[in-house]
């Protein structure tokens, strides 16, 4: 008896393309639309904080960069890794521990040249 592997599950994708007999001009994934609606939620109101580009063009604008974040999101997205992993993922980089910068690291290329204090220093006299 021969396994079929799972390529034909992912191979299939729900996309939408438009209402019957009138096709749209691009094909995107469900979970793209709903990706669209939140990016257009917060240009919005980033756009209105900011003050950004008052009138028609500033809304223009706005789904325009939506559809631009949306497109690079979905380049992320896939049956693998949906768009929760993807948020989980984004928020566990920005609270990641990272290498403290101001602590010097010294390196010695002879240790019998070091100079060594006789006394030990303390806590409070770091």
């Amino acid at each position: 008896m021969r396994s079929r592997s799972d390529d034909e599950l992912y191979s299939f994708q729900n996309v939408y393309l438009g209402p019957p007999g009138r096709t749209l001009p691009f094909k995107a994934r469900y979970v793209a639309y709903g990706l669209w609606v939140c990016w257009v939620l917060v240009l919005l109101i980033l756009r209105a904080q900011l003050d950004f580009m008052p009138g028609v063009a500033g809304y223009l604008m706005v789904v325009l960069l939506a559809v631009l974040a949306t497109k690079l999101t979905m380049r992320v997205v896939t049956p693998e890794r949906p768009v929760i992993g993807v948020l989980r993922m984004f928020f566990a980089e920005l609270n990641a521990p990272r290498v403290d910068v101001a602590a010097p690291v010294v390196s010695v290329s002879d240790p019998r040249r070091v100079l060594v204090s006789v006394t030990r220093p303390r806590p409070e006299q770091r």
